[in-house]
């Protein structure tokens, strides 16, 4: 019953989101100065041609019109075509697929760099205070900065991984670069739920019974501290999709992010809408399985306590 609930708030959020873009995109299209299709028509068309070139696009009709048949033909995933009359739902699939793959490894790299903080500053004192200082100044640096740094460390300079496009090892850095802001960020969650749990009463008896310090903290405080960090994990999905329009330009990758940027400098709103439409959804998904999994560590949790 409470998936259901859960289920259905993602999905009434998820349809009023996609109604926001569609609005957007129309407003956008009425607001500028002259309509997209005279620039498709050229200035030599003919009144004819221009007419029916209106009605092809439907810029004839009202905005409201507009509205209820582009909301409903994005939410049965019809997207339409581009300005140069291309498919669009193919152009995004195709984009989507390697977003989607960058974003996995990001996904992995964040996940050991948070875990792997965890374990240093667990059995080394002095290194806690250095790892929050770094992992602080890695969220206060912009993306395209670390994106940049990497470019000239690993690539120009010493020639490790490629500079872009998609061939050989071409997914390390732009992933390792989307990765760093979300591994600080569980870094700093695992060290502070860490200090949160080491005041508990199991932590203290552990000790007392001479537990090593190994199986205290990678047995029994992980066990603890790990369905909150994966929750947490999976909310942060939404900045690799946010970041990807940044990484993506910078290391020539034709993702979702790139095709995006595209569709604002062409002034192509349904190109636009359905990047949009398509980057929500993955990230109202991946918000679904944390709601999902927090919603089971809660009741998990009181039933614990209740046993206690």
């Amino acid at each position: 019953m409470i998936w259901a609930k859960l289920l259905l708030r993602r999905v009434s959020f998820f349809i009023f989101l996609v109604l926001l873009f569609t609005l957007f995109s129309l407003l956008l299209e009425n607001y500028r100065e002259g309509s997209f299709v005279y620039d498709l028509a050229g200035q030599r068309s003919s009144p004819e041609e221009l007419q029916t070139l209106l009605l092809r696009e439907g810029q004839s009709k009202g905005l409201w019109e507009r509205f209820w048949q582009r909301s409903t033909s994005i939410l049965s995933f019809n997207f339409g075509n581009t300005l140069r009359g291309e498919p669009i739902l193919p152009l995004v699939w195709e984009a989507s697929q390697l977003t989607l793959a960058l974003s996995f490894v990001a996904a992995i790299f964040s996940f050991l760099y948070g875990y792997g903080c965890y374990v240093v500053a667990s059995f080394w004192e002095k290194a806690n205070t250095y790892l929050i200082r770094l992992n602080y100044f890695i969220l206060s640096t912009p993306i395209f900065v670390l994106a940049l740094l990497f470019l000239w460390l690993f690539s120009l300079k010493w020639g490790f991984f490629p500079p872009g496009g998609t061939k050989g090892l071409w997914y390390i850095l732009p992933s390792f670069t989307l990765a760093l802001k979300s591994g600080g960020r569980l870094a700093l969650f695992y060290m502070e739920y860490r200090d949160v749990e080491e005041s508990k009463g199991y932590v203290t008896t552990a000790r007392a019974f001479g537990l090593s310090p190994y199986r205290i903290y990678l047995v029994h405080v992980f066990k603890n501290i790990f369905l909150p960090a994966v929750s947490f994990w999976l909310i942060d999905f939404s900045t690799y999709m946010a970041g990807a329009a940044i990484v993506e330009s910078l290391f020539a990758l034709p993702g979702l992010g790139s095709l995006l940027i595209s569709a604002f400098y062409q002034y192509d709103t349904a190109l636009m809408t359905a990047c949009l439409v398509v980057a929500s959804f993955f990230v109202y998904l991946t918000n679904l399985v944390a709601e999902l999994l927090q919603n089971y560590y809660s009741r998990f949790y009181h039933k614990a306590e209740s046993v206690f």
